[in-house]
Parts: C-alpha cells; structure tokens; sequence
C-alpha cells in the first residue's frame, strides 16, 4: 500500500471533513488548527546533516502545515527518539533557537531511545484565522499561484547524495523556511479559495487541491522557468514540478480578486506571488508545455512506493 493509499484508508475511519484528514492540518474545536510531521535519519536527513538543520527542518515542516490552512501557529509538542550518538545538549539547543525563530511555545512532549537512529516528530498547535483556507475549495475560473519559486530544495538535496553535482549548497534544503506570515496573511483576507504547502512536490500538492476540489488545474510551463533554476536549462519545470518539501504555498484565488490580492501580498510581504496557472471544470494536474498537457497530479514524493 503507497502512501497517499493509506492515507485515504485513514480518512474513511476519520471524523468529518474539515476535522478530519484531507488537509495540511485538522481543524479541532472549530478554532485550532493541529498538524503532525515525522523526520527519521536515512529518510528525511543524513546523519552527516548538522543537528541544527535537522531541527529547523522539522518546525519548517509543522509550521508549514498551519499556514498552508491560513493559520497562526502557537505552541508545539516534540518528540525524540535518539541512539547513544545523537548530542542531546545541541539538538535542545536547535530546538530552543527554532521555535524562538518562528515564535512558538515547546509545551510537552516524549523522549525515548532509538535502536535505529534519531527519529523526530512534532505535533503542532494554531489559530486558525478568519479564512480557514482548505484543499476543497479552488473553483473553475480561479487563478493558481505559488508564494515563491520552488525547485531548488530537489537540487541541493541531489547534491548532498551524490545523484548529480548541481551549483547549490548540498545543504541547502534544510534551511527552507516556512510561509509563516503568507499564510496568516492568506488567510486573514477574502478572495483565496483553496490553498496547501509545497512538501510532496508542486505537480502532487496541486493535484490534492484538483482532487479535493473536483476541478482541474493547469500550470503553465514558461511559468516555471525562475531564474533560481537558470542552470537546470529545459529541466526547469521538471525540478520546480517535482521538488518536494520546498514549504512554499500553492493556492487559489478567485479571478475578480486577483489582482487585489497580488498587491495586497506584495505590500505586506514585499514581493508579488507568482501567478503559475489556471482552475477549469475536469479533473487531475496538468503541465502545459507549448500545446502538450503532461498529468503531474503524482510527480513529487511519495513514502511507501
């Protein structure tokens, strides 16, 4: 059973929708948002990695979740499973300085031995704001964009096992930072229909929002081609396509708001959101090269392939 399987295996034994799976985070108590990712050494981060990376990484990704659904985040629980090698005093201290970074509260947690490694989990804890932004609600007619451009996490992380030798720092993937202040600004103002976080890959985390919303989407190629990804020369789209755990945010929003929206974002943030493609009546996640549609509803990452 693949990933996103068993996933859907989960969602039929959970509570209603929005409260139970089909999001970034859950809604609980019609007020918070809850969200929970997992790093396990030789999966999501070589043991070679700095503990200080590997750590921000991991609040990257929980923080992530809650701004993809429009959300403050606010207070975290963490997990530790380590082996008698892992140095406890500078992965509290990774953890002391991430969570002062994106300004959230350690309030509990578990600790344990580990036979196979350093194993992390956090559950994290936000407030969801006065638009709850969901995967379900994108609507033929809307505009699609990203919040900033994606590709590079692919590159670093390919440079960092040996795969090809790419112009980037092998480390470079750890240190992503997650959309705090795009997603509570997201989700703070009217107009933005469907929204979730880039960490499965760009072509895989739209295609949840065509499936959810029972629409199809298509992104624009050209689109793609950021200068970031310059190098990557016809590869570009590919990369941006596939790259996961970029914790950009791809989102919808209605077409008579766009433009709104484009400067209302980049008066709060200082840059403009990329307008990478389109909502239409039909199914799945397309690229659109030339006159060629290409289904990428599953290009990204996927555990348990």
């Amino acid at each position: 059973m693949k990933e996103f399987d068993f996933i859907a295996r989960m969602a039929r034994i959970s509570g209603p929708y929005p409260e139970g799976i089909g999001d970034d985070a859950a809604l609980f108590g019609g007020k918070y948002l809850i969200a929970k990712d997992i790093m396990a050494e030789n999966v999501h981060f070589l043991k070679s990695a700095p503990i200080d990376l590997i750590v921000k990484k991991l609040f990257t990704s929980n923080v992530s979740d809650i701004a993809a659904m429009g959300g403050s985040p606010v207070s975290a629980l963490l997990g530790v499973g380590a082996d008698g090698k892992t140095n406890m005093e500078a992965l509290a201290e990774a953890a002391e300085k991430a969570a002062k970074f994106y300004g959230i509260k350690i309030i509990g947690g578990d600790t344990s031995a580990s036979a196979g490694g350093l194993f992390l989990s956090m559950t994290i804890i936000g407030i969801r704001g006065k638009n709850l932004l969901l995967r379900s609600g994108a609507k033929p007619g809307d505009v699609l964009y990203l919040s900033r451009p994606v590709g590079l996490a692919k590159v670093s992380l390919e440079k960092e096992l040996g795969i090809r030798e790419h112009p980037a720092g092998s480390l470079d993937h750890y240190a992503k930072t997650a959309e705090k202040e795009a997603g509570v600004f997201l989700g703070s103002i009217k107009g933005v229909t469907a929204a979730a976080d880039v960490s499965d890959g760009l072509g895989a985390d739209a295609g949840h929002i065509a499936r959810m919303s029972g629409v199809k989407i298509t992104i624009d190629a050209e689109r793609l081609n950021f200068p970031e990804l310059t190098f990557l020369k016809k590869e570009a789209a590919s990369y941006a396509v596939s790259s996961g755990e970029e914790f950009a945010l791809v989102f919808t929003a209605e077409k008579n708001a766009a433009a709104r929206i484009e400067r209302d974002f980049e008066k709060t943030l200082g840059r403009k959101p990329i307008k990478i493609g389109a909502v239409s009546a039909g199914a799945g996640c397309f690229l659109k090269t030339g006159e060629n549609l290409t289904e990428i509803s599953s290009r990204g990452y996927e555990h348990f392939s």
